[in-house]
C-alpha cells in the first residue's frame, strides 16, 4: 500500500462553506487503508449531498484533485509514513488565483473506513490547521 489518497480536499474546504460529516454509520471493525490505494472519490458533505464539481483520482503514487468539473486541478505525489498515514506533495496547480504552490506538503490520516458504504474519513493538516473529510468511491 504505497499508493494512495488526496489531501487537497483540505485545501479547497477552506474556500468552500459547507457543514461536513465527521461519522460513519456502518464503520468497519478495523479501519481498510487499503480501500483508497486508487480510484475516483468525491467529498461528501453530507450523506445526501457532494461537493459539485469536485472529484480526486488516486493511481501509481499520485493524487489529482479536479475542480470545476475537471477544468483545473492540483496534482500531488504520495508518500506513505505509515499504514494509514501519507504526506502529500504538490507538484502541479492549474486553479488560477489559488494559493497552493509546488511544493506545498499536506499530512493525512485515515481515521476510518465503511467498506459497504464507500467511505472513508479523513483528517489532514497543512501548516497548523486540521480539517475532516468523509470520501466516497465512486469508481476502483
Amino acid at each position: 500500500m504505497k499508493k494512495v489518497i488526496v489531501l487537497f480536499v483540505f485545501l479547497f474546504s477552506s474556500h468552500l462553506s459547507f457543514s461536513q460529516v465527521h461519522w460513519l454509520i456502518n464503520q468497519d471493525e478495523v479501519t481498510d487503508c487499503n480501500m483508497i490505494t486508487k480510484g475516483k472519490f468525491i467529498n461528501k458533505i453530507n450523506e445526501a449531498e457532494s461537493i459539485e464539481g469536485y472529484y480526486l483520482k488516486i493511481e501509481n503514487g499520485f493524487v489529482i484533485e479536479f475542480v470545476e468539473n475537471g477544468k483545473y486541478y492540483i496534482k500531488s505525489k504520495i508518500e506513505f509514513t505509515s499504514n494509514c498515514s501519507y504526506t502529500s506533495t504538490v507538484i502541479e496547480n492549474t486553479i488560477p488565483n489559488y494559493n497552493i504552490s509546488v511544493g506545498t506538503k499536506i499530512y493525512t490520516e485515515i481515521l476510518e473506513t465503511a467498506s459497504s458504504d464507500k467511505l472513508i474519513k479523513i483528517r489532514s493538516k497543512m501548516d497548523s490547521d486540521w480539517q475532516i473529510f468523509v470520501l466516497q468511491k465512486i469508481e476502483d
